[in-house]
């Protein structure tokens, strides 16, 4: 059966040619990490403590640490976004602009393959990729770190609005730190630093051992953003754990919670995750080939393919993770701390 194009068929019509679903692939691609962090932060704020309310037979107070837990890492995630992942992206668009200027001949050459251009190029994207996600992974660490000393800040503020001294103090600390991100931000977003960081990223991409994995494991591209993302969740949850566990300020009896709900939500959901999005893969592949003969000639192809392989996975494990989870195991979470109470007393 021969597959319609739109230079045979001008009347073609569907998500395959479409135009606003085209850009919004192109967009996801050219900034993967802000497309994740505010779906990320999004289901964190809204999604997730709305899956924690509707928990039946559930402690109202475990309840609210959980949606505070929620919040807090929401928060987190998102400042180290804006300090680390964001300006690692916009260095990999400068050198996706003028990759002459930032990286070796012998670099380009390796990695343009059979492209025109070296941003058109499979290895590349994946390089670029593997960078990108892996600025995420990095900050794994501070993002827990943050997100658990956060966690009573905004259990006050959220559920303790009766103490009108600390909200006062709480929201001074806000505005204070908005006050000193955008100071921050005025002063990284200057040419010059992000021509000396672009420069800093080209030398990871210049590197024989990024070229060797990009070469020897483009194939698997279409698992990089579900692979690096379950990574650093597992890396994330433990510094959590580890985090909640030496906290001074969060209470004792809350420590259990949070900490068996940290676990069961990693753990399930990087499971259920993963096999929805092998299942949703299989299910689509007749759909992505028929794209991809359709989009054969199109210089962006790449790009389209790339926001499809962050745009599945991305929504997939929103759902898992911020949606269908946290009934789970809100209530499977609220049930060991009774448990372990029951078993002291």
């Amino acid at each position: 059966m021969k597959i319609n194009s739109p230079n045979n068929n001008p009347n073609f019509k569907g998500w395959y040619n479409n135009k606003m679903a085209l850009k919004a692939l192109e967009t996801i691609s050219d900034h993967s990490t802000s497309f994740a962090a505010g779906v990320s932060f999004a289901s964190a704020l809204i999604l997730r403590p709305l899956a924690i309310s509707l928990t039946p037979k559930t402690d109202k107070e475990n309840k609210k640490i959980l949606t505070s837990e929620s919040v807090s890492s929401a928060i987190a995630k998102f400042a180290m976004v804006e300090m680390v992942a964001l300006p690692i992206e916009r260095a990999v668009k400068n050198i996706d602009k003028k990759p002459d200027e930032f990286l070796k001949s012998s670099t380009i050459k390796n990695l343009k393959a059979s492209a025109k251009k070296l941003s058109d190029s499979r290895e590349y994207k994946f390089a670029t990729q593997i960078i990108k996600t892996g600025a995420n992974l990095l900050s794994s660490i501070p993002k827990s770190i943050i997100g658990v000393a956060l966690i009573p800040l905004v259990n006050d503020f959220l559920f303790s609005r009766k103490n009108d001294k600390k909200n006062q103090k709480i929201d001074s600390m806000l505005n204070k730190s908005h006050l000193q991100e955008n100071s921050l931000y005025a002063k990284f977003n200057s040419p010059p630093f992000f021509t000396g960081l672009s420069k800093f990223v080209a030398k990871a991409i210049d590197s024989d051992m990024m070229q060797k994995i990009a070469k020897n494991h483009v194939k698997n591209d279409k698992d990089i953003a579900r692979n690096m993302s379950s990574i650093t969740d597992v890396i994330l949850t433990l510094g959590s754990v580890v985090g909640v566990k030496t906290s001074k300020k969060i209470d004792e009896n809350k420590k259990n919670t949070l900490i068996s709900n940290k676990l069961l939500s990693s753990a399930i959901s990087i499971f259920a995750g993963c096999s929805i999005d092998n299942l949703v893969q299989k299910g689509t592949k007749k759909t992505i080939d028929g794209f991809r003969e359709i989009q054969k000639n199109n210089p962006k192809l790449l790009k389209y393919i790339e926001g499809i392989n962050i745009l599945r996975p991305t929504m997939i494990f929103a759902f898992v993770y911020y949606g269908l989870m946290p009934m789970v195991t809100t209530f499977v979470s609220d049930k060991i701390t009774e448990n372990k109470l029951n078993t002291k007393k």
